[in-house]
This record gives C-alpha cells, sequence and structure tokens, in this order.
C-alpha cells in the first residue's frame, strides 16, 4: 500500500514515498508533472537517500542534517496521536506547548514507552 508524502497544487499532486517497492518514489495525478525542467536559477533542496545516516554524518561533520531534529520531533505527534486515539477509541486534544493531551492521564501514559536494559534518559 503506498505511504509518504502527498503535495496538493492547483495543478495537480505529487506523492514521494521512499518505501513503495519497485517505484522510483514519486507518483503524479498527472504525469506533466513528473517532466518539470528546473532552472538553474531555482533553488535545489539537500538530497539524501538515507536519512539516518545523514544524521550520522552530520554528528561528525556538525553540518545541519536533512531532517531537522526539532522539525522531525514535532512531525512525529501525528503518528503517536492517531495510534493513541485508535487504540483508546477517543477523540484527543493535543497541547503542543506542554507535548501532552489535555485532560487524559492513560492517553499521555501511552505516549511513553519503558526503557529496556538499563537504558535511561
Amino acid at each position: 500500500m503506498p505511504t509518504g508524502c502527498r503535495f496538493i497544487g492547483d495543478k495537480g499532486w505529487i506523492r514521494v514515498d521512499r518505501h513503495w517497492e519497485n517505484h522510483s518514489g514519486l507518483v503524479a495525478s498527472e504525469d506533466s508533472l513528473l517532466e518539470v525542467k528546473l532552472r538553474p536559477e531555482d533553488v535545489l533542496l539537500y538530497k539524501s537517500q538515507n536519512h539516518a545516516g545523514n544524521s550520522l554524518e552530520c554528528v561528525r561533520s556538525r553540518q545541519d542534517p536533512i531532517s531537522d531534529m526539532d522539525v522531525t520531533h514535532k512531525a512525529s505527534y501525528l503518528g503517536m496521536l492517531t495510534d493513541v486515539a485508535g487504540r483508546l477509541e477517543q477523540k484527543l486534544k493535543w497541547d503542543p506547548r506542554r507535548e501532552e493531551l489535555v485532560g487524559n492521564p492513560e492517553a499521555n501514559r501511552m505516549l511513553h514507552r519503558l526503557f529496556q536494559n538499563g537504558w535511561t534518559l
């Protein structure tokens, strides 16, 4: 089943999915959207085929990783909150400043996992 990220614009949509087997990673509502030619003055994004490897390399080089840690942390909320809401079969209210669910101690407990084998944070 395709996953990834879908970008919707006024001319259609493009989905990026690096985990879809036997596929280039790009799918579009119109084939012409995949044939856009970039100009020399266009701003190009930093390319990485391996975000985890890029993160480790950036620890060594002190460069910023392609997946900024703060942005990645905030982006992870959606999946976690969807999982908790589905398990509890409840609507939830998220407080992004406090990074907790409002008025739901049971749901907040589900956001944390116990560390194993002596690991601490």
